[in-house]
C-alpha cells in the first residue's frame, strides 16, 4: 500500500465553533469515518492520532497531516493476494 501524506482541513461549522475539544475531535473521526464508507470518495484517510490535530478557531477549521490512500489502488491490491 502507497500512501500519501497532506494537510487536510475542514471547515467549523458554526455548531463547530462552540464545541469543546474532544466533541470537536470526534466530529472529525465522524467525519473521517462517513468519507471513508462512501463510495463516491475515492479516498480512505488513515484517522490522525489525537496529538496531531490542530484546532484554529479564529481561521474556522480544524485539521491534521492525514495519511491517505486511493481506495481503487486498494482494491487492486486486494484481487492480486
Amino acid at each position: 500500500m502507497h500512501t500519501k501524506r497532506t494537510l487536510m482541513t475542514w471547515p467549523l461549522t458554526p455548531e463547530g465553533l462552540s464545541m469543546q475539544p474532544g466533541e470537536l475531535m470526534a466530529s472529525l473521526y465522524e467525519t473521517i469515518n462517513l468519507a471513508n464508507a462512501d463510495p463516491a470518495w475515492p479516498y480512505l484517510i488513515i484517522p490522525p492520532k489525537p496529538g496531531e490535530i490542530e484546532i484554529d478557531r479564529r481561521k474556522g477549521w480544524i485539521g491534521a497531516e492525514c495519511e491517505y490512500v486511493s481506495k481503487r489502488e486498494l482494491r487492486k491490491e486486494h484481487r492480486n493476494d
